[in-house]
């Protein structure tokens, strides 16, 4: 049920968590489970009020909490439409041809556990440390007054997660607590420290501690005493006047010659053994009396100080304990971490094996160019233009080139290369062939050039070989002559077939063969073609999902959360300017003043006022668009490059004197 705005203050006092759900309330649903935008389509309720001037007792309004979730999610795709079209002017060129896939606006990046039914449970809360802040100076003293907490959830609770947006995983909102009613849950976590990983290695300690013990009965000879460590191992110690090795559970002290020295002796001997029998680090000094010792120690990792006894008389006490704990590296976890342990008298929501509902986003398709930086590659189109350039030049193409085989007939110089084509070509329908070559031309110079080292002088040899006498008189000489010879040799046969000889060469015209010389012997001559119907195809590329215009260019609807806060205000100015034209629209219809002798809507100012707003949050959204566009980027780098060249030729020059 919708609620009117001016009941935010006349009954709820602007309090936002008394208007209707937005999950469900708005007209598409883009953006129903983004909890970023949840929180703030209830905040821009109050935005609107106050700009409406709500909560002054004679304005009346016909604006409800419904309509402007409405026009808050028409500003938000307003934004993310106005952005993204610059984004495609501009790189459109380097887009066509890359791939795309099917949108899927209709479908929510944001889910929520309950909804998809994989309820997510929660770990109890434990106090975080400084290096699960990333070491955040901003958080320091924030984590030494346990205002820092961390709570775990596994990975298998989850259904398809995109954990490259961790940071924007949260807590459904609302969530209803008995104790202070409807909470959001999301403005008690520090989402930037969301992350995942392995299991917690937990690794207990207790702290420094210190005690006495009076070993005075213990320094005659042959007098025994045990010890019983932190890590419970009892050990037997005997004071002897010799000592021989220590066994496994009876170790030895000299007797001194005074109590006093046999009191240091064993001092000495329990310091020296007992991390390694004991599992604490204890340090044994004398202490009040000579045979009265002092024990300190040190922070025990695992092992309860608490246990370490002396003839069973504990030695340390007021023990106080704690855990260290280290997030290992993997995916098996995800770790939040609130801002509190508590969040409502006297109910720990924190305490372990709690399901609370949780919003994260699903890798269930591509998401397109968002957030995606784009390169300057102008392959797909350069790619195209050379191809079509190099199909006419013969050095490449994205069509066939056929072959074809034409026999001559002796004294026949006219050859229809149409009717060939109607025979031999595979045509169909009205189709035809362009020739793209033919190949009727003398045999190159090179196949009628004797090897260079015989026939290669100056004589006649070469002359009766270009008219094929050479046969007849194979003079050989063997003087090795350098290759400009060979190649002006080459030049002269080739010179001689023009001057002396028929050229060999043809007309065509309109797929109209005519070979010169007339041909005096039956023979087959080769020729390239491609049909008209290929060559003239527009559609060449064959591939699916790609760009082919800018309606399926893969931009998708924004995420709200990357949108930043002068996006935000730019769309809160744009809501507040539709909640208006709305009012205005509505006033328009049915209440009327008389001004004069004029009949006018009361609401007509309103609209005006309200569709100049837009307009001018258009224009200043493009105007902005513009400038960061490329081209005003690189006008902008010019324009900066020109300043500050003019601004080094004003510097004066050092002289340098030798």
């Amino acid at each position: 049920m919708a609620n009117n705005l001016k009941g935010l203050y006349d009954q709820y006092f602007g309090d936002v968590s008394y208007l209707s759900p937005v999950k469900g309330n708005t007209p598409f649903g883009y953006y129903d489970n983004d909890t970023e935008f949840v929180r703030d389509a209830q905040n821009v309720c109050r935005f609107v009020a106050q700009r409406l001037g709500i909560g002054l007792n004679k304005v009346q309004t016909n604006i409800s909490d419904l309509t402007v979730y409405s026009a808050f999610e028409e500003a938000v795709t307003t934004y993310g439409n106005l952005v993204y079209q610059y984004k495609i002017r501009d790189n459109y060129i380097n887009m066509e041809g890359s791939d795309t896939l099917p949108l899927l606006n209709n479908t929510n990046t944001f889910v929520v556990s309950d909804d998809v039914g994989s309820p997510v449970t929660w770990s109890k809360a434990r106090p975080a440390n400084w290096k699960e802040t990333e070491y955040s100076q901003a958080y320091s003293q924030s984590v030494v007054d346990s205002e820092v907490w961390v709570i775990s959830s596994s990975v298998a609770d989850y259904i398809a997660p995109d954990f490259n947006y961790i940071k924007s995983f949260g807590f459904t909102s609302p969530y209803s607590s008995s104790a202070y009613g409807i909470l959001d849950l999301n403005q008690l976590n520090n989402n930037q420290f969301n992350r995942v990983g392995g299991p917690t290695l937990v690794t207990p300690y207790y702290n420094v501690n210190s005690g006495s013990y009076d070993f005075s009965s213990y320094t005659a000879n042959n007098s025994i005493f045990s010890i019983t460590g932190s890590n419970t191992v009892k050990i037997e110690f005997k004071i002897t006047s010799s000592v021989p090795d220590d066994t496994a559970t009876t170790f030895y002290i000299a007797t001194g010659s005074t109590s006093a020295i046999t009191a240091k002796n064993i001092a000495d001997k329990i310091t020296s053994v007992s991390y390694s029998t004991f599992g604490t680090t204890v340090a044994v000094t004398t202490g009040s009396t000579a045979t009265t010792l002092a024990f300190t120690s040190s922070i025990s990792y695992n092992y309860n100080i608490a246990n370490y006894k002396v003839n069973n008389t504990s030695i340390f006490s007021n023990v106080t304990s704690g855990s260290n704990y280290e997030i290992l590296e993997g995916n098996t976890y995800v770790y939040y971490f609130p801002t509190q342990q508590l969040i409502e008298g006297g109910s720990n929501v924190f305490s372990g094996s709690l399901t609370i509902p949780t919003t994260y986003i699903q890798s269930n398709f591509e998401p397109g160019l968002n957030d995606k930086l784009l390169s300057n590659n102008l392959t797909t189109i350069t790619s195209r233009i050379a191809s079509d350039y190099g199909a006419e030049a013969g050095v490449g193409g994205n069509y066939d080139v056929k072959k074809g085989i034409l026999k001559t007939i002796p004294g026949v110089q006219d050859y229809d290369l149409n009717a060939w084509a109607a025979a031999s070509a595979s045509l169909s329908g009205s189709d035809s062939i362009e020739i793209k070559r033919i190949f009727y031309e003398e045999s190159p110079a090179l196949a009628r050039y004797f090897d260079p080292y015989a026939g290669t002088g100056t004589g006649i040899q070469s002359l009766l070989e270009s008219f094929g006498f050479g046969q007849f008189s194979p003079g050989i000489n063997f003087l090795l002559m350098p290759i400009s010879f060979d190649a002006l040799k080459l030049q002269a046969i080739e010179l001689n077939d023009q001057i002396r000889k028929s050229a060999y060469s043809f007309d065509l015209v309109n797929n109209q063969l005519r070979i010169f010389p007339i041909p005096r012997h039956e023979k087959n001559y080769y020729f390239e073609y491609v049909k008209l119907s290929q060559k003239n195809k527009i559609v060449r590329d064959k591939r699916t999902n790609v760009v082919t215009d800018i309606m399926n260019v893969p931009y998708r609807n924004p995420l709200y959360m990357n949108i930043n806060t002068v996006g935000r205000m730019w769309i809160f100015k744009y809501t507040a300017a539709l909640c208006k034209e709305i009012e205005g629209e509505i006033k328009s219809q049915n209440d009327f003043f008389t001004s004069g002798n004029i009949t006018m809507p009361k609401g007509a100012e309103l609209l005006v006022s309200s569709r100049k707003e837009k307009e001018d949050l258009i224009i200043e959204l493009k105007e902005m668009l513009n400038e960061v566009s490329r081209r005003g980027q690189l006008e902008r780098k010019q324009i900066e490059s020109g300043f500050t060249r003019d601004t080094l030729q004003q510097v004066p020059l050092p002289i340098y004197i030798l």
